[in-house]
């Protein structure tokens, strides 16, 4: 029975380990990466906030947005691009449940990046692991 549950352990390290090893590191864009306006993959732009409520303004869910970005019946360009700027050298949004969105649906994403900061977004730079995800509050 120990060997068993030893074995069991010494599995899930190896498998761990080489997770690890073989999983494909997540690449962030530059700063001098990025263009005035276009598209870019979701996945390489970093949240601002350390968490989003799980719903917009008009009351419709982060969650359905992506859906409906997937199935194709929300077109993109219909969606205001999301704001992003360099802090530290880094990109973040401003608009992090667009960017959540556009992540869970996986297609690339509008955006114009700002020169810098507005002093009334400050306050969205609550992040607690360098923007890299965010929690969905309610969820």
């Amino acid at each position: 029975m120990i060997r068993m549950a030893r074995r069991q352990i010494l599995t899930t390290m190896a498998l761990l380990v080489l997770l690890l090893i073989v999983a494909p590191k997540r690449v962030f864009a530059n700063a001098g990466d990025l263009a005035r306006r276009g598209t870019v993959d979701p996945k390489t732009i970093r949240f601002s906030q350390d968490s989003i409520s799980g719903t917009f303004k008009n009351g419709d869910s982060v969650t359905d947005l992506a859906t409906k970005l997937r199935n194709g019946t929300v077109d993109p360009s219909s969606i205001p691009p999301i704001r992003v700027v360099e802090r530290n050298g880094q990109i973040f949004t401003l608009d992090n449940r667009r960017l959540r969105a556009f992540q869970e649906a996986g297609i690339d994403i509008p955006f114009e990046r700002l020169d810098s900061i507005p002093k009334r977004e400050l306050f969205k730079f609550t992040t607690n692991n360098d923007g890299i995800d965010i929690i969905i509050r309610g969820q």
